[in-house]
């Protein structure tokens, strides 16, 4: 039997935009791999009353780790898909984004540098009428990670039928070709690679369509 899975998951709890249509045969013991190269640690602040001068008091806080690949990962997970997160992760807020993964039972294997992971802040005001979201850029990532993120794809996609790529573009300094680069890898190694991204960040190859629809 053929599941078709499609997910869509909005400007909710700690995650952005995405949607997918994956193929899955009834107990194939499909894994799907996601890969967050720029994950953030994004604080949702419900705030009644906010403007933008003056001191406001937070009537609600929910803290937790956000990023495509992520994003994709936490509603896998809800629907008891088997799902690994990946990506670059750096220092003490990348210690509290792997921790809130952990607390969703996601299971994760990220690639770590010793620069901070980025931090996101969302202030939702007025019942929800009013929405301010402030997003660091994220770190700038050593050459070096990318190629150990290079080969931990490599390893996950000979096991795993698919590797989804997703998120906000990659981190300051990223090399331009970053996706075409990790989405060969992972065909080479005998996975399928899902890219949503504008079809200018797979640049240096055709692998990749502009949104991942497959069924």
């Amino acid at each position: 039997m053929l599941r078709a899975f499609y997910l869509e998951a909005g400007q909710g709890k700690c995650g952005g935009f995405t949607n997918i249509i994956v193929p899955c045969e009834e107990g194939c013991g499909m894994m799907i791999v996601t890969v967050t190269l720029n994950p953030i640690l994004e604080r949702n602040y419900q705030i009644e009353r906010f403007s933008l001068t003056g001191v406001h008091e937070v009537s609600h806080c929910v803290t937790g780790p956000a990023g495509g690949g992520i994003s994709v990962s936490r509603i896998l997970r809800r629907l008891e898909v088997p799902t690994q997160a990946t990506g670059i992760l750096g220092g003490h807020l990348g210690r509290l984004i792997e921790a809130g993964l952990n607390k969703e039972e996601i299971p994760s294997d990220f690639v770590w540098i010793r620069a901070e992971s980025r931090l996101g802040t969302l202030v939702v005001g007025d019942g929800g009428k009013i929405h301010t979201r402030i997003i660091e850029q994220g770190p700038r990532t050593p050459r070096g990670a990318y190629d150990r993120l290079n080969s931990k794809i490599e390893a996950l996609a000979v096991e795993n039928h698919w590797v989804v790529l997703a998120g906000t573009p990659p981190p300051p300094g990223a090399p331009a070709a970053i996706y075409a680069r990790l989405i060969r890898s992972a065909q080479e190694a005998g996975g399928k690679g899902a890219l949503r991204y504008p079809r200018d960040l797979a640049s240096g190859g055709n692998q990749g369509p502009t949104r991942f629809n497959y069924a």
